[in-house]
């Protein structure tokens, strides 16, 4: 004979199990949705980081041909162009190429081939310089020195433009971000690039990790759950006045757990097994936390990589519009004032120049850190681009702005390097907001920068 089933029981049980299932839902649902935030930020990530690659290839890619071209100027300034001083002059622009390496890791390098396919100057496969790798083929079979050739000579203001090429140290190719440029007096192909699984490394790493955190969390809720519900059947037979007592706080519980962080008060629990219930669910609660703050961590540090400077650490040129935007807002709702600097290092192509791309690094670095030290909690300071740096000073007039530029710049002249003889100094342009659009306050600093330049360096115009 079947045994009667109590309908308080019963009701007891199912609303057991319902709270469970329940659980177990906001659990899987919360962390998916953590998950797929995360994949989602980092696409916009990947996006940002190619767009502030592109800008920086190019750059280098125009600061070769300025080079060039400042160097084939000077020798037309000071005599006869014959063969024979041509031929010096690319020697030594060549080996200079040859010389330069750049990137956050110092890892990237540039190359100058000619129309025939010869390769003359390489940073990065010195055993090509003077071959013709004019038949050089990717993994796909496409001829890469001819597609850089014939998009060069097409394109004389440069273009970027996709392609496979060998890893250093490895007989396989890569995806990689080219800019090339021609000289076309010299049928020369001056380029550079990065590989773009660079980045799709850093990101798949961390996916991976997030997805062995997602379910070692769900194996363990599971696991929890099913003590639970084996504690829960063993309890079925006490007091129903005093497990409904208990149960109502659990309930409280779980209809917190999904908005906000919360743990069950164990002195509020009269059974002993219930007690055990709650320490494994705020156990649980503490795991997912934890897990909660690991990927708003890997966040916050991809945030902060898509707002900084890989060299100087100082905030990045997209960073700085967003922020002088939202001063200028406080500007008009405050009704107080607003100045920026715009900074610009004297000379700094010499630096590079007769020193080398390294010392150049050590300059930016050293430069930012004396700005941004004084400037402190007044302001903030990024680097604009190339060797100019922005500061942005709410609640300063021009006058009080322009003593904080001049003290900085005075610091500047006095910072001292590991080649003794050299001295830096820097120009700037201070500019007060009046009805400027963020654009239209930026270039009028650039511009008094530049009277600076042209009124002798060293000086600050406003």
């Amino acid at each position: 004979m079947k045994a009667e089933k109590s309908i308080e029981n019963t009701i007891f049980m199912n609303m057991v199990i319902v709270i469970i299932v329940g659980t177990l839902i906001l659990g899987f649902t919360r962390v998916t949705k953590e998950y797929f935030e995360f994949i989602s930020e980092t696409e916009s990530l990947r996006k940002d980081y190619i767009e502030r690659q592109k800008i920086l290839i190019e750059n280098e890619v125009n600061k070769v041909i300025d080079y060039i071209e400042f160097e084939r100027s000077q020798v037309g300034e000071n005599g006869e162009y014959t063969d024979e001083i041509e031929k010096t002059l690319q020697n030594k622009i060549t080996k200079w190429v040859s010389q330069i390496h750049y990137g956050y890791k110092n890892d990237q390098y540039m190359y100058i081939g000619n129309y025939k396919g010869i390769q003359v100057a390489s940073g990065g496969f010195p055993e090509f310089i003077g071959k013709n790798i004019w038949d050089l083929e990717d993994d796909n079979g496409v001829k890469v020195i001819q597609k850089q050739i014939k998009l060069g000579r097409e394109n004389p203001e440069g273009i970027f433009f996709k392609g496979h090429w060998l890893r250093k140290g490895s007989n396989k190719t890569s995806e990689k971000l080219y800019f090339v440029k021609s000289v076309p007096d010299w049928e020369w192909i001056v380029g550079t690039g990065i590989y773009i699984d660079e980045i799709e490394e850093v990101i798949n790493l961390k996916k991976e990790e997030l997805k062995n955190q997602y379910k070692e969390e769900m194996i363990e809720t599971i696991i929890i759950f099913l003590c639970i519900i084996f504690i829960i059947r063993f309890l079925t037979n006490r007091t129903n006045e005093k497990i409904n007592k208990n149960i109502k706080v659990f309930i409280s519980f779980f209809e917190k757990a999904s908005k906000e962080k919360v743990y069950i008060n164990i002195g509020k629990i009269n059974y002993s097994e219930l007690k055990e219930l709650a320490i494994s669910l705020n156990r649980m609660i503490e795991e997912r936390n934890k897990v909660e703050n690991k990927i708003i961590e890997v966040n916050n540090k991809l945030k902060k990589l898509s707002i900084t400077d890989g060299l100087t650490g100082l905030y990045n040129h997209k960073y700085m519009y967003e922020t002088i935007e939202e001063e200028m807002e406080k500007s008009k709702e405050k009704n107080t004032s607003l100045c920026v600097i715009m900074y610009d290092i004297d000379r700094f192509k010499k630096v590079n120049d007769i020193y080398g791309h390294q010392c150049g690094d050590m300059v930016l670095k050293k430069v930012a850190e004396c700005i941004k030290n004084h400037v402190g909690h007044m302001g903030v300071v990024g680097r604009y681009g190339g060797e100019e740096f922005l500061v942005i000073l709410p609640e300063q007039n021009l006058y009080d702005a322009y003593e904080i530029g001049e003290e900085i710049r005075n610091k500047i002249k006095k910072l001292s390097f590991e080649h003794e003889e050299l001295k830096i100094t820097i120009s700037g342009g201070i500019v007060q907001l009046k009805s400027e659009s963020p654009e239209e306050l930026v270039n009028k600093a650039d511009h008094l920068l530049y009277e600076a330049k042209e009124n002798g360096r060293d000086r600050i115009e406003k």
